[in-house]
């Protein structure tokens, strides 16, 4: 009798994962297409459609996979503070570092998404909340 309450709880699961992935998609891509309008109706350089871009690969997909911890103001603490730091090291690079260059190719920051993606999802998990220790959908 217990088996299929866990098929349906399973299903049902299921059945808000992906509603919550489309609404995930979704915000990214409105999140994306306002930020890009707004750079190119600015006449910012290329670069910052980058710095753009990646800043939103990464947020969008770490806050994505905790998003069963929305609710815990720790988590916000630890997403307001990766941020914080990320927007201090992007403005560094891009515009001091980079400053004499407009154009930044998407492919060279791939290694450094990864890296900077990993830390954030690492310093989310370890100072965000203790109940941050799992990503899925159990409490505790």
């Amino acid at each position: 009798m217990n088996r299929p309450l866990s098929k349906y709880l399973r299903a049902e699961r299921a059945k808000q994962k992906a509603i919550f992935d489309r609404r995930e998609n979704w915000i990214l891509f409105a999140s994306a297409s306002i930020g890009y309008g707004v750079l190119l109706y600015l006449g910012e350089p290329q670069k910052w459609l980058v710095a753009w871009g990646t800043t939103l690969l990464i947020f969008v997909v770490t806050i994505g996979r905790f998003h069963n911890r929305w609710q815990s103001s720790g988590f916000w603490v630890a997403i307001s503070t990766a941020l914080t730091i990320h927007l201090a090291l992007v403005w560094s690079i891009f515009s001091v570092i980079l400053r004499s260059s407009d154009d930044v190719s998407f492919i060279l920051c791939v290694p450094f998404i990864l890296l900077e993606g990993g830390l954030i999802y690492y310093f989310v998990r370890r100072f965000g909340d203790p109940r941050l220790l799992r990503t899925d959908d159990k409490e505790g």
